[in-house]
């Protein structure tokens, strides 16, 4: 009973992590992440506000250059550029951001920049859900745009439309104009997406802040034909030959990164599965023992009871009833322990699921009632193979 409750606590813990691990897995990034490939240029301080900049200028041509190599690679469609690489954790708050007609800004976090090209969208795989993204057009001398997430639109504008309202941003008097509504992207932490607006690189070159933190950081956003793993090679060699003073790491397959990203819920998965398979199997192998003993020391009795017309199968259901009856007892224990012990795990958890799933459970009770069973069939089988003369001949 001890070895089958401690089972249930491993396989439920399993079952648990598993499903939380399936959720991590299923999370909608926003990005295209199963064609995508990004490349850092520059250094990352990941949340750095614009003020009291460092690092090293950029050389724009090694950068165009760089751009232009990784577009006519085989089985690349498109190259974008921004100041923030997806999923990387890194991006820059404005210290100095106002909104028109309010007071303070909404956000208990952010919100983030990041300048990009025109086609910064369509490559990373963000939809825009109101109004327009970035064109040709917006550029130097024209009217200045921007377009933020959905987070940064329902809690600066909740309810009404974000197109037409105004940013004055890193203390420009003129008005910057949203001109569009993108879908959130995880760039941080996941599950959640923080607030984040997006300016045009072209238009930055005429504010000495703006211009200052686009010189120095950089990333280049490549969209594959198919795995971004096939390109890896070429990529970091152009790094290697434009850039050789960053390391190989600058270059990142999404879909790897993220996998990284959910990793502690794989790692808990295995550790309980692995963990399970070997209490299940004492289990197992223990329940088999108790079984076979208790049938080997009743041979007599039911060679009697064949003697007095009990059938094979009476004989056969008496000892499976036996062996499930031990495991229905070890599993409403070990239910028990695992609803006390869950407590200790939800923190690990993803998105603050809870370790008190019924499915879990049934699924667990379900995996160690049908491995009683099997267990406790040999030692049935044997008893209801019971031979009655030798019984009498005892008597």
């Amino acid at each position: 009973m001890v070895q089958a409750a401690l089972s249930v606590v491993l396989l439920s813990g399993t079952a648990v992590f598993y499903r939380s691990f399936e959720a991590a897995r299923q999370v909608d990034v926003g990005y295209a992440k199963e064609h995508l490939l990004t490349v850092t240029l520059g250094s990352f301080h990941g949340d750095t506000r614009l003020d009291g900049l460092d690092g090293i200028p950029l050389d724009e041509s090694a950068v165009r250059a760089m751009e232009s190599r990784l577009r006519d690679l085989p089985g690349v469609l498109d190259v974008a550029q921004g100041t923030s690489s997806p999923m990387s954790g890194s991006g820059a708050a404005y210290a100095d951001l106002r909104i028109d007609r309010l007071d303070r800004l909404p956000f208990r976090s952010g919100p983030h920049v990041n300048f990009t090209t025109p086609n910064f969208f369509d490559v990373a795989g963000l939809d825009i859900r109101e109004g327009r993204g970035f064109t040709e057009w917006d550029r130097e001398g024209t009217q200045k745009v921007a377009v933020v997430n959905t987070s940064f639109a329902q809690q600066v504008w909740p309810g009404r439309s974000a197109v037409g309202r105004c940013l004055f941003v890193s203390g420009d008097a003129d008005c910057t104009t949203v001109v569009g509504v993108v879908e959130p992207a995880v760039n941080w932490t996941l599950p959640g997406a923080d607030p984040v607006y997006y300016l045009p690189i072209a238009q930055a070159s005429s504010d000495p802040t703006l211009s200052g933190w686009t010189s120095i950081q950089r990333a280049l956003i490549v969209r594959t034909a198919s795995s971004p793993g096939r390109v890896e090679s070429p990529v970091l060699a152009a790094l290697a030959e434009l850039f050789p003073e960053l390391p190989g790491h600058h270059v990142r397959n999404l879909s790897a990164q993220f996998a990284s990203r959910i990793r502690t819920w794989r790692t808990g998965t295995g550790l309980f599965a692995a963990s399970a398979m070997l209490a299940v199997l004492l289990a197992a192998v223990g329940l088999y023992a108790v079984i076979a003993f208790g049938v080997r020391q009743r041979e007599h009795e039911f060679g009697i009871r064949r003697a007095l017309g009990a059938r094979a199968s009476n004989l056969l259901r008496l000892v499976l009833t036996r062996g499930f009856s031990l495991a229905a007892a070890g599993v409403a224990a070990g239910t028990i322990v695992a609803l006390w012990a869950g407590r200790f795990v939800e923190p690990l958890l993803f998105d603050g699921r809870s370790p008190r799933d019924p499915l879990a459970f049934a699924a667990a009770a379900l995996v160690l009632l049908t491995i009683a069973v099997m267990a406790s069939f040999l030692p049935a089988r044997r008893a209801a193979r019971a031979d009655p003369r030798r019984a009498l001949e005892a008597e």
